[in-house]
């Protein structure tokens, strides 16, 4: 066999071995952090449904765009989410709110809205934000 060959094999295998470890890394990370993650999404849900008590659909994504805003990595932008898809199921409906709205199936037009919706809100430059913009426009398509 060609040393070159040689090489790109042992090359090859090495990169299949990271890529093995990387994998049970993420398992074994997902399997101990699990439980921690289900009881802070369900705070979140109880959170939102609170919230949503006297409130339209409107103020809980207001809410929710202050709260991400204050948010610290992925884990809170998750709970954040919980947090306005319980809000706007239980909140009185804002028809406003989804009167500019796009469908999510027009990517750009969807871009630009969530960027010019978390200007509007006070977060410029915002990808959290930008985010959640994504449970409003679920919440208007239905």
């Amino acid at each position: 066999m060609p040393g070159w060959l040689k090489i790109i094999l042992a090359l090859v295998a090495i990169f299949v071995l990271v890529i093995i470890g990387f994998g049970i890394t993420g398992y074994i990370y997902v399997k101990q952090h699990r439980q921690e993650w289900m009881q802070a999404s369900d705070a979140a849900r109880r959170d939102g449904e609170a919230f949503a008590e006297g409130k339209d659909v409107s103020q809980c994504v207001d809410e929710a765009v202050r709260r991400v805003g204050k948010c610290g990595g992925l884990p809170c932008e998750i709970s954040e989410r919980f947090f306005v898809q319980s809000c706007m199921k239980k909140a009185a409906p804002s028809p406003q709110l989804c009167a500019n709205v796009p469908p999510r199936s027009e990517m750009l037009h969807s871009a630009r809205w969530a960027v010019e919706e978390c200007n509007r809100r006070s977060q410029p430059g915002s990808q959290p934000c930008a985010r959640l913009m994504q449970e409003v426009q679920r919440y208007c398509a239905r």
